[in-house]
């Protein structure tokens, strides 16, 4: 699976310590998907221990991510 991977995504995996495996399971193996907060986005989350959420921009190869969190205890 090949990724672009835009600088705000990796800011974002640096401070939440978040690496491109953790991506690549996420958005293969999701358990949970979401449309997201802008239209053409997918939200991807996958509890990998603690819940990792992804955001991609649809109907793009290399597949662009654009952001990625750790989801909070609610």
């Amino acid at each position: 699976m090949e990724l672009d991977i835009v600088f705000h995504a990796r800011e974002r995996m640096k401070q939440r310590g978040v690496s491109e495996h953790d991506i690549k399971a996420t958005i293969s193996k999701p358990d949970i998907t979401r449309p997201g907060n802008k239209p053409g986005r997918k939200v991807y989350e996958r509890d990998l221990g603690r819940i990792v959420c992804v955001v991609t921009v649809d109907n793009t190869n290399p597949i662009k991510i654009v952001s990625v969190w750790i989801k909070k205890d609610e």
